[in-house]
């Protein structure tokens, strides 16, 4: 084969190289995405809530087996391939949280995952006579707090800055009546 066929198929290849990272990089996270990052875990996925857009980064929701919702940030790397990775730049997830397993119990499932400058409250609103919640944790109140609404489901994530020391919630209804408050 002449040089001048090597270069030519060379640079063929490397034309449709920079043409599929390109193409890679123009596309949002899809939830094949998700799947294909969590084909090899212990949990498999059983159901993808969504995939939102929040403060300039991507993140998924999702359900494991035993009723549990799992969120985990999507970056892309640099041939523009969607990666699982939670905060510490490690394949992984950022926060997760049970749902209320019986009719009897009135709290908000919450879990706060740690992270080097704070946490992240995950919240599952599962009550739909909750309108508004207040929440305070290492004494700062936060207040008008948007829920995110996937597949009928209502979640609140907030990332709290600093060491975990303090938490408390009050669920409200429209008329501002607490519904829910912890602790009781």
């Amino acid at each position: 084969m002449t040089a001048i066929k090597k270069l030519l198929i060379a640079s063929t290849l490397f034309a449709f190289f920079i043409v599929y990272v390109i193409y890679n990089w123009s596309q949002d996270p899809t939830e094949e995405d998700v799947l294909r990052n969590t084909k090899n875990w212990s949990s498999s996925v059983e159901e993808v809530y969504g995939i939102i857009q929040r403060d300039g980064e991507w993140l998924a929701f999702y359900r494991i087996p035993h009723s549990i919702t799992v969120v985990a940030r999507l970056k892309q790397n640099w041939m523009g391939t969607w990666k699982m990775i939670n905060y510490s730049g490690q394949r992984g997830v950022i926060a997760s949280v049970g749902e209320i397993l019986s009719e009897t119990d009135d709290l908000i499932p919450w879990q706060a995952s740690g992270y080097e400058n704070g946490y992240i409250l995950l919240m599952s609103i599962e009550d739909p006579r909750i309108d508004d919640l207040v929440i305070t944790a290492n004494g700062k109140e936060y207040k008008n707090i948007s829920f995110i609404e996937l597949a009928g489901k209502r979640f609140v994530l907030l990332d709290v800055k600093g060491t975990w020391n303090s938490f408390s919630y009050q669920a409200l209804s429209k008329d501002g009546e607490v519904i829910v408050a912890y602790p009781k």
